[in-house]
């Protein structure tokens, strides 16, 4: 699987973290932001173990997250 990130992606990344904040969350890191949405472009499950992600997965549904434990 190619992670390839464009334009779009960045774009994508910086209105989801908007959208957080918009909803009162802070999301600490725009590399997280970033990391998000390609996992969301790609459809894959992001294995985590960072409050960033769980925070943004609260404000868009189509995160799929797995926590390590």
């Amino acid at each position: 699987m190619d992670l390839i990130c464009g334009k779009d992606s960045y774009e994508q990344a910086v209105l989801m973290n908007f959208n957080c904040r918009r909803s009162g969350i802070t999301i600490r890191s725009t590399i997280d932001s970033l990391i998000a949405w390609i996992a969301i472009e790609h459809d894959a499950c992001l294995l985590q173990k960072d409050m960033d992600f769980v925070n943004l997965a609260s404000v868009v549904p189509e995160l799929k997250l797995y926590e390590s434990v």
